[in-house]
């Protein structure tokens, strides 16, 4: 096994044009090529940014040329229709499941009935109350689990029947599960006993890779372990402890000057964490935002000068601009006092920050900031690769299939759950996407592009919606996991 991920990472690491950049951190100086090969090659397209009465700053580019980037709904879904369109008729068994978390699989809570209604009213309404699934979506109406409260105090739920179905999809079919997400790796680390069982955890918009290893009693590792909560259906195999190890290769690819450096690394809580280095508040002593070096700090510390809020509390390989902070902070202006604009904001969200080695993408009002290396697409594209390379030595696997890159083997056999804007690369590039909700107008209009392919299980009209609408979606997986045969 050493040996094939041997050739994996020279076929990773190797293949450089330009001059070679060293990183921090460990002591091996590695040579990257602008596009990472074919694993996590990106195709994107540019835009110009309208006028707003804040200049938004522009630092040097770097010398080499890199994939720009965009938000625009038709192109990005064209740059795969034309390309991929002969994969995605093939008959592959699906190997992969890439899910996002929040508004995909953890959900908000519903809101209390409204008891000023009448009861003819209340059929027609959206209450999970009142809404009687099919047998198979009722199985577990009743068992819903809360997870630990936000930074805003808001509790996410997730059903029982949601795990279950996760737990399904890799111990009966052999599917590869993964959990991709924009979220903080020290909010990963909190949720993890409430999230699905995985393959891979991908925090920071695929930013930072972690991998369940061994357990706590086997002597494996000396990382904490997360005990999983138990739900209704739950196996002795759910039921045990987790131990996570980072993807140290695409740390140390995130870690170069070019990308998110080192700085962010250094006193973060989710490594205090995952060693076991007792008081976290104690171990961790990140370092501040105005001593960070590296393109993507440089990029965050210009936007500061401009008066922009940034929340870089627990990344390590990317940053946000929420628009509702932006409306509580001030800035100074010829003298005077005024605010960051919604304009200001909406500039920024359509920024081409690609000729800075950056990629960005939105939700729910805010902005993600990381290296273009990384983002959900890429990110899920190497890991399809790396699990394709660990696992040929399977002799029920073609040599067609083994060579197959990143990007195709999402195409041709992987399948994803998703639900806004920074999930849309990710859902142009699998071979079918679910969507439990929607919640952008972009993703909406893709699905309504490309139904074949992006598919909206949410039913209003029905009350599919919440956990059932992903319970729903994750049938929907089975049954195209069932019809294409096993995975790896």
């Amino acid at each position: 096994m050493r040996r094939i991920i041997g050739i994996y990472l020279f076929i990773f690491n190797i293949r450089s044009s330009h001059a070679s950049l060293n990183p921090q951190r460990g002591s091996n100086s590695i040579t990257y090529s602008n596009s990472v090969c074919d694993i996590i090659s990106t195709t994107r397209g540019g835009g110009e940014v309208g006028e707003a009465s804040v200049t938004l700053p522009s630092p040097s580019p770097p010398t080499s040329s890199l994939p720009s980037t965009t938000t625009d709904t038709n192109q990005i879904m064209k740059n795969t229709t034309d390309d991929k369109a002969d994969h995605r008729n093939t008959r592959e068994a699906i190997t992969f499941v890439f899910s996002d978390v929040d508004g995909t699989l953890v959900h908000e809570p519903p809101p209390p009935p409204d008891t000023s209604t009448t009861s003819t009213d209340k059929a027609t309404t959206d209450s999970r109350h009142n809404f009687k699934p099919t047998e198979e979506e009722n199985k577990t109406e009743e068992h819903i689990l809360r997870l630990p409260p936000s930074s805003t105090g808001m509790r996410g739920i997730i059903s029982a029947r949601t795990l279950e179905l996760s737990s399904r999809l890799r111990r009966d079919h052999n599917v590869k599960v993964v959990l991709v997400s924009g979220m903080r790796t020290s909010t990963l680390l909190e949720r993890l006993p409430y999230l699905p069982r995985a393959d891979a955890y991908a925090s920071e918009s695929g930013g930072r890779i972690f991998y369940p290893v061994g357990s706590p009693n086997d002597g494996s590792s000396s990382s904490s372990s997360f005990q999983p909560v138990a739900f209704f259906g739950s196996t002795e195999e759910d039921r045990k402890p987790i131990v996570l190890e980072e993807d140290e290769d695409w740390r140390r690819l995130m870690s170069h000057e070019d990308a998110s450096g080192v700085d962010g690394y250094r006193g973060d809580i989710a490594d205090a964490l995952l060693s076991g280095g007792g008081d976290v508040p104690a171990a961790a002593d990140p370092v501040p935002l105005a001593e960070r070096k590296s393109a993507l700090w440089d990029f965050a510390n210009s936007l500061v000068a401009k008066g922009f809020v940034i929340d870089c509390r627990c990344y390590a390989s990317c940053f946000r601009v929420n628009r509702r902070q932006q409306r509580r902070r001030r800035r100074r202006q010829g003298g005077d006092d005024s605010l960051i604009s919604d304009e200001d904001f909406d500039a920024l969200s359509s920024l081409d920050v690609s000729s800075l080695g950056l990629g960005s993408s939105t939700n729910l009002g805010c902005i993600d900031f990381y290296p273009i290396r990384s983002g959900k697409k890429n990110c899920c594209a190497y890991l399809a690769k790396k699990f394709s390379l660990m696992q040929n030595d399977d002799s029920t696997k073609t040599d067609n299939q083994q060579q197959l890159s990143g990007e195709e083997l999402l195409s041709q056999r992987a399948v994803c759950l998703c639900d806004d804007d920074n999930d849309l690369e990710m859902a142009q590039a699998c071979r079918t996407a679910y969507l439990p909700s929607v919640t952008s107008s972009s993703m909406e209009q893709a699905a309504r592009d490309y139904p074949d392919r992006i598919i909206i299980v949410e039913r209003k009209e029905a009350n599919v919606v919440s956990t059932v609408a992903t319970e729903s979606a994750l049938l929907r997986v089975l049954d195209e996991v069932r019809t294409r045969g096993i995975g790896v």
